[in-house]
């Protein structure tokens, strides 16, 4: 290279406009986006990589506009790949829902996108909150342990298990052990509808 650049028509060459790398970006703008760029927690990649699921129609120049207008990330590389959706079959799921036989057929969920991108800065995710109560984590918990029970032949034990709940919960408000939520309909604010029917109050 050194003895090149020596050379004083390898230097016009080396030092002409065209070798210039261009870095050109989209001109198109997009106010109200109608896509999800999901950011992924990856322990297992270096600071400065980031996974992202996003739609299946999304190409590695529209991650690289959308990080760059939106957050100032450039990203150097991309590398994408299509995670295909699972081969499933909708009897066991129809008949869980209806309860009986149904019409059988196989489907494919729909596939997933992901892109992993090389940043010039690190970046590292913040530790995770041990407490997720404001977040809903005791429901999101309760919920996810129902969606795991669930399933053929599962359901009726979890249906019994509820309609036994509400029916102690039931015989403990008529005997006055329990109240409800002290009151909340004398507490409701109370509006007076006066365009067609002035003389009747309701409750909004």
């Amino acid at each position: 290279m050194s003895r090149l650049a020596e050379l004083p028509i390898s230097r016009q060459l080396l030092e002409h406009p065209s070798r210039i790398k261009i870095l050109k970006f989209g001109e198109k703008k997009i106010y109200l986006p109608r896509f999800k760029v999901v950011l992924i927690r990856t322990p297992h990649l270096s600071p400065y990589h980031a996974k992202f699921r996003v739609p299946i129609n999304f190409t590695k120049f529209d991650l690289r506009d959308y990080l760059y207008n939106g957050y100032q990330v450039r990203a150097h590389s991309i590398r994408s790949y299509i995670k295909k959706g699972t081969v499933q079959n909708n009897n066991q799921i129809m008949h869980h829902m209806l309860h009986r036989q149904t019409t059988s057929f196989w489907y494919r969920t729909e596939h997933e996108k992901y892109m992993t991108i090389e940043m010039d800065q690190p970046f590292e995710w913040p530790k995770e909150p041990e407490d997720l109560t404001p977040w809903g984590g005791v429901y999101n918990k309760e919920a996810d342990m129902k969606k795991d029970v669930w399933g053929p032949g599962k359901d009726v034990e979890m249906r019994r298990k509820d309609q036994k709940e509400l029916r102690f919960q039931a015989v403990e408000l008529l005997q006055g052990k329990k109240k409800g939520l002290k009151g909340w309909e004398e507490i409701r604010p109370q509006k007076r509808i006066t365009a067609d029917e002035g003389e009747y109050r309701i409750k909004a």
